[in-house]
């Protein structure tokens, strides 16, 4: 059973995804091409640096990949400059709000 804090650690969790998966959809509708290309150039990056990129949570946002609310991801952003929240608002501020 899980503890009250793990509780509402996954409920805020889920809550910043899909206010991630909110920007990443407001950025799109502004310039999908230029959007889509920069987020493909940015996935394959993260490809190359990170073999088990599918682990990370922060991935599937970025990809628009559903996992199912069961399954664990054991990690959730990948780090510094290779940050899919970093990205997201980097380009939040480029393509306007």
């Amino acid at each position: 059973m899980a503890e009250i804090g793990e509780i509402n650690f996954d409920r805020q969790r889920r809550e910043s995804t899909a206010d991630l998966g909110e920007i990443w959809h407001k950025i799109f509708e502004r310039n999908p091409l230029a959007f889509y290309n920069r987020v493909r150039v940015f996935e394959r990056n993260l490809k190359l640096k990170f073999p088990d990129y599918v682990d990370y949570e922060m991935y599937h946002v970025l990809n628009g990949t559903s996992v199912s609310p069961s399954f664990s991801l054991r990690k959730e952003d990948f780090p510094g400059e290779f940050s899919v929240r970093r990205f997201l608002h980097e380009a939040e501020k480029e393509f306007g709000k």
